[in-house]
């Protein structure tokens, strides 16, 4: 499914009418947002559940330019009901997107996110600090 995401060939079969009603008229945003990510670089399976009949799936969806934490819920025959995705708070993920690679180093806190530093940003990093929420 996500292979279909990417390649904008969603199919209504693979989801239940509701999801489907609310998911059709937005795939090429969709799309361009997931293609926006880069390369599909990895993906991980990090939860999985059953209950009532629907079985939950979480996976770590890695891309060059950002990191994706999906949950997935099918129902009893096997169509997607529910879908929904988190940004990670990785900031590491943060300064890539950037186009940091150093190690980073947390400097202080803003409200309840972390300000972080390159370790190298005084001497030769154009990245200098980053807020993450």
């Amino acid at each position: 499914m996500l292979q279909n995401v990417l390649d904008g060939d969603m199919r209504r079969d693979d989801f239940t009418a509701e999801l489907w009603k609310e998911e059709s008229p937005k795939q090429k945003e969709t799309q361009a947002s997931v293609k926006s990510f880069g390369k599909l670089v990895s993906v991980t399976l990090v939860d999985r559940s059953a209950e009532g009949g629907k079985r939950s799936y979480r996976y770590r969806l890695e891309f060059e330019k950002n990191t994706l934490l999906q949950r997935f819920v099918f129902d009893e025959q096997n169509k997607l009901a529910v879908s929904s995705t988190r940004t990670s708070n990785n900031p590491q993920t943060h300064m890539r997107k950037l186009r940091c690679h150093h190690e980073l180093v947390e400097v202080g806190k803003a409200g309840e996110g972390s300000v972080y530093k390159c370790r190298l940003a005084e001497q030769r990093c154009t990245t200098r600090t980053l807020r993450v929420p």
